[in-house]
């Protein structure tokens, strides 16, 4: 129902939202997820109504208050929402600068997010809930001694020098896993093929998405890439920004703290034929 009314505030166009509607409706990343009570499903659903109730207050702005209220409460219930919400609350100051009315709804507003937030993170980090997030994130796996010393003898450099540090120090192990935890998430083999490798979180024989997307997805991308407005450029910054809570935990592959992506790319699989329509 989002995505329904979240494209129609958008594109403006009645037939076109239930298509985009329908198309997150089939997603296997939809299906497979939906069939579990996963606390990632209320966050993606408290994302998606942030992000409409924002674009309702470009018009009327105590929409701002709904929207602020939806993305504490998706911090709240899921881990992965403290990491993507902040950075998805960066896009009205990147794209709606012109748009967004700085006025007493919109200054509550953030201090709704900004205190609520304080208190979030003060309870995540000092409160105990701390030892999971030390144990499940990418950088709390440090190279074993064996490893250094095998490095060194097949480069013929000691450790500690600033050679071994500049050329093979785990500053370089860490930029490259973080390059290949993001980048696999666009990979077509991911996308279309392998999916997650928990078979908890895949649809046997097929990734997380259908196999038409493969041709319709880079059309859209494309096409919405050429788009100057502002609300057509949101749909791509979550796509870019929506898989660094997964990227940054030690899994490879992690669906379920990405699953915000089943929102844009149900968008994208549709918008070559949205930009048709509207050329016509």
């Amino acid at each position: 129902i989002l995505c329904f009314l979240i494209i129609k505030k958008i594109f403006k166009g009645l037939g076109l939202s239930l298509v985009v509607a329908f198309f997150a409706a089939i997603s296997p990343l939809s299906i497979q997820f939906s069939r579990v009570g996963f606390e990632s499903n209320v966050a993606v659903f408290l994302n998606l109504l942030g992000l409409y109730l924002f674009l309702k207050g470009l018009k009327n702005s105590r929409y701002f208050f709904g929207s602020a209220i939806a993305f504490v409460f998706s911090m709240l219930c899921y881990q992965g929402s403290k990491i993507f919400v902040p950075i998805i609350l960066i896009w009205p100051f990147l794209f709606f600068k012109k748009q967004v009315k700085v006025d007493r709804n919109l200054f509550l507003s953030l201090v709704i997010v900004v205190t609520a937030g304080i208190a979030i993170y003060y309870s995540t980090f000092f409160l105990g809930q701390s030892d999971r997030l030390a144990a499940q994130n990418l950088f709390a796996y440090k190279r074993d001694q064996s490893r250094i010393d095998l490095i060194s003898k097949e480069n013929g450099l000691q450790p500690g020098t600033f050679q071994f540090k500049a050329l093979h120090g785990e500053w370089w192990e860490f930029v490259r896993t973080l390059l290949n935890h993001y980048l696999i998430y666009f990979s077509p083999d991911t996308l279309f093929v392998e999916g997650d490798y928990s078979e908890r979180h895949n649809v046997p024989d097929l990734g997380i998405l259908n196999y038409y997307g493969l041709l319709l997805i880079p059309f859209g991308f494309y096409l919405l890439w050429m788009k100057k407005e502002p609300e057509k450029r949101i749909i791509l910054f979550w796509l870019f920004v929506t898989t660094i809570p997964a990227v940054l935990s030690r899994d490879l592959i992690s669906m379920v703290r990405a699953l915000n992506l089943m929102f844009p790319f149900a968008v994208l699989e549709v918008i070559f034929s949205i930009i048709l329509t509207f050329k016509h």
